[in-house]
């Protein structure tokens, strides 16, 4: 669902490795379906494609493995950093079943998240045993993690500045320095708290050492993100933020929101719509402005308390800047870009609710004769921390299982989306393709339409306005909505293959091929629009043309069975029987619902093979899948023959 039909359903280029090294050049962009260059993911699809084919369990399976690992690193992390083993296991505890978390888990196409968090993780655990061993290989390993991270996801460049508020908030001499002063005072340790000058001095003197193999790596994944495999059709994302003070209004609201849904985790909404604020007048916006001051002010107050804590906080905005739309971005607001924010806030809860623990324990332990009962197995447990722990765990657990069975379906998942935003048009329009793939076309059609009142600019809503005219056979509608869907994007490669299909249909055949060569030239990876094309050439009798291009989709997509029937069509014309057969055939393994290649094979095999019987059950398969295909008279009356003789 969502960006899945794009990026893997629709996507021929993962089907095949030897369209691997396409990956590193500027044709990634129109192969890959992504916008940015994301190779690390896509290589991931390539991967998945390999084993799993089009069977949705295993990519489904692939995105809870990493999210399993993400698991994994963040409590070594979290025990690397805080050196208590049980505020790592209840932070990561509760990072594993976090619900803000299940949009990036359920959604194959959102897996970005998930491959950034895992490389920045990694490539933090990697730096603080670097700082702790002095080994090399440990300083190498995270900043290549960085390099996949960047690769992955653009959200991953905070990781640098993350190392520096570490250095920053916890510099290396302090605790050498702490224990030095413990020994001074008769051994009772003191805490010290270095000045800023001497802490920026600490990092100034760790530059070279330290920070500057990631400024390397920022400046060469810079260099390659905006200048040598730049997507030229980024420049034309259309934000609704207009202008900078819209977007610092509207993005104080979707901060303060952000901000709410980690305490507050519902409801969950996949597309929100995010009114754009363009007075300061408004009491909501002072509502919010109030709610994060009160945040700022809290995270300094923490810091004079606890660095850890304060570290948290900082981590939650530091990773979250890359999506307040500093760039423009089309989606203002998702759960998935708090992925990598949330682990900040799992690690101060994981905090906050074993300081509680321990607290509460040395409180009763000193206000009661007996020492409070603790369960012991690999982490002391006392039995304050154990009901606050279930408390959040079992409601945390129960709202992320109830939210993916809401990604059972697009049906189910659009639906509830639009219970909590109606006004949104891409849920509508998504809404409409569950309903047209379900074959319910008067559903879709008034999902269409009520897309159509919100946003009347959409190209993907007039592209699927003209799938539905087409069904319905009004093909001049079909072809005004495909020309719309063009005008609006004319890089639209799917509008321009359909608008060729309704071409070729009504024997408009320059403008057919027009338009499929057109997708090609947007698309390499087409291989629907070669097939069509091939068809376009075929009726105009250009035979060569149409068989390159019929062998050219069958080369891309091996199991196009729409190009091996019209391959089989071709040979027939030919007087190549048994190649025409033998193309019929495979068009038939691959699809057995073809009804129009079920025919011609029944036809073949009546004419050229004598085969009755054969013949006879390929053209009732034909029937029974097509009763109302243009031939149906012909066919059925054929059936009659062939039974009679029998």
């Amino acid at each position: 669902m969502y960006d899945d039909q794009s990026t893997i359903v629709d996507n021929y280029f993962i089907r095949h490795w030897h369209n691997f090294p396409d990956i590193f050049t500027g044709k990634y962009f129109s192969l890959s379906a992504e916008l940015t260059y994301r190779p690390v993911v896509t290589l991931s699809y390539f991967v998945d494609f390999t084993f799993w084919k089009s069977n949705p369990a295993g990519y489904h399976l692939t995105n809870v493995l990493i999210h399993s690992a993400n698991c994994v690193f963040f409590f070594l992390f979290c025990f690397q950093l805080l050196k208590k083993r049980l505020t790592a296991f209840v932070s990561a505890l509760l990072f594993s079943s976090y619900p803000l978390l299940s949009e990036s888990v359920n959604a194959i196409g959102f897996r970005e998240d998930l491959f950034a968090f895992l490389f920045m993780i990694s490539g933090f655990l990697f730096f603080l045993k670097s700082r702790k061993d002095k080994y090399f290989i440990h300083y190498s390993l995270s900043l290549l993690c960085y390099f996949f991270g960047l690769f992955s996801k653009e959200m991953a460049i905070t990781l640098p500045v993350l190392i520096i508020l570490h250095d920053l908030v916890f510099p290396p001499f302090l605790l050498k320095n702490t224990l030095l002063a413990g020994r001074q005072n008769n051994g009772s340790v003191q805490p010290i708290n270095p000045s800023i000058s001497l802490r920026l001095s600490y990092l100034k003197s760790g530059f070279y050492r330290y920070y500057s193999g990631y400024l390397l790596i920022s400046l060469f994944y810079l260099s390659i993100r905006f200048y040598f495999l730049h997507n030229p059709l980024e420049s034309e994302i259309q934000s609704p933020l207009k202008n900078p003070f819209s977007s610092f209004l509207t993005m104080t609201h979707v901060l303060a929101y952000y901000i709410k849904l980690l305490f507050l985790p519902f409801p969950l909404n996949v597309d929100y719509v995010i009114p754009v604020s363009t007075s300061i007048a408004k009491i909501s916006f002072w509502i919010y402005a109030l709610l994060l001051t009160a945040t700022g002010i809290l995270a300094f107050r923490t810091k004079q308390r606890n660095n850890y804590i304060f570290f948290c906080i900082v981590w939650f905005f530091i990773t979250l800047s890359p999506v307040m739309n500093i760039i423009p971005l089309g989606n203002v607001m998702a759960e998935r870009y708090l992925y990598v924010p949330c682990a900040g806030i799992c690690m101060a809860f994981g905090i906050l609710l074993t300081k509680s623990a321990s607290f509460l324990s040395s409180y009763h332990e000193r206000n009661t004769v007996r020492k409070p009962f603790t369960f012991t197995t690999t982490f002391p447990i006392s039995l304050t921390l154990l009901p606050a722990l279930f408390f959040l765990l079992s409601g945390s657990a129960y709202l992320t299982l109830r939210r993916n069975t809401d990604w059972k379906d697009g049906l189910r998942l659009w639906s509830k989306t639009l219970t909590v935003s109606p006004n949104s048009a891409r849920s509508h329009i998504n809404l409409g393709n569950a309903y047209e793939k379900m074959d319910i076309n008067s559903a879709a059609f008034e999902e269409y339409k009520k897309a159509l009142k919100i946003d009347p600019n959409d190209a993907d809503l007039f592209n699927n306005l003209g799938i539905y005219y087409d069904k319905m056979r009004l093909y001049e509608d079909a072809i005004a909505c495909y020309k719309k869907s063009i005008e609006i994007y004319p890089q639209h490669t799917q509008a321009h293959n359909n608008l060729g299909v309704i071409y070729t249909k009504e024997r408009i055949l320059d403008e057919a091929i027009r338009e499929f060569t057109k997708a090609i030239s947007i698309n390499h990876y087409y291989p629907d629009a070669h097939s069509n094309l091939g068809i376009a050439y075929y009726r105009k009798g250009a035979m060569d043309l149409a068989e390159r291009e019929f062998l050219t989709a069958i080369s891309m997509e091996p199991n196009h069975a729409k190009a091996h029937n019209g391959l089989g069509i071709l040979y027939n014309d030919r007087q190549q029987f048994d190649n025409a057969i033998h193309a019929f055939q495979t068009a038939v393994k691959i699809k057995p619902d073809y009804a129009n290649a079920h025919m011609n094979l029944g036809a073949l095999l009546l004419k050229h093979k004598k085969d009755k019987h054969a013949a006879l059950f390929h053209l009732k398969e034909s029937i029974k899948l097509d009763p109302q295909q243009d031939q149906a008279t012909g066919i059925n009356k054929l059936i009659q023959q062939l039974e009679q003789a029998n």
